[in-house]
């Protein structure tokens, strides 16, 4: 006789299923500025003791440690989310993502001071600038161009009798606002 082949029974796989946690919300504060930082907040998810980590998909502009503390590294939407990890029959739940807008921040004072605060007209007297924070250019205005100039080293020219205020303007760059100087006591020429 012959002998017939058995099949084998077929394998019937039991995967495991896991029950789906409540939500995992994430909150914090909506916007920054460069350079500052803010912890994040999970709530929910069904496990108590689920550990939660945290992410970023945007990693230009911001960073976010495994404990939800952001840095902000640039302007721009810095996108977070959270993941509670899931056991005792719970899947893991990750949360809504978490947008933080991060704008410039301001520049330290900026702070303008004159040689000479009285000059003939047709004398110069230079200017000091110190202060600020960014790397954008100083610019210098007069208030009254018929009185005194200010070439763009921040020379000041007396032009006639009068009085005349000179401010410099430290611009914005990637990270800083534009930042302006208190005006300088009166030049009288």
């Amino acid at each position: 006789t012959a002998a017939q082949a058995e099949e084998p029974a077929p394998v019937r796989s039991s995967a495991p299923t896991y029950a789906t946690q409540a939500a995992l919300v994430l909150s914090g504060t909506s916007t920054m500025v460069v350079g500052g930082t803010q912890t994040l907040t999970a709530t929910g998810g069904s496990l108590t003791d689920g550990v939660v980590t945290y992410s970023t998909s945007t990693s230009s502009v911001c960073t976010v440690s495994s404990v939800g503390l952001v840095t902000a590294l640039t302007t721009g939407i810095c996108s977070a989310s959270a993941t509670k990890a899931g056991g005792g029959g719970w899947a893991p739940v990750t949360s809504n993502t978490y947008s933080i807008t991060v704008g410039k921040k301001a520049q330290s004072a900026l702070t303008l001071a004159v040689t000479t605060a009285s000059l003939p007209a047709t004398e110069t007297s230079t200017t000091t600038v110190s202060g600020g924070s960014g790397t954008g250019a100083i610019t210098y205005a007069s208030d009254a161009t018929n009185v005194c100039t200010v070439s763009t080293t921040g020379v000041i020219t007396g032009v006639a009798v009068g009085t005349c205020k000179i401010t410099a303007t430290k611009a914005a760059d990637a990270s800083n606002l534009e930042i302006s100087s208190a005006e300088i006591g009166r030049a009288h020429v």
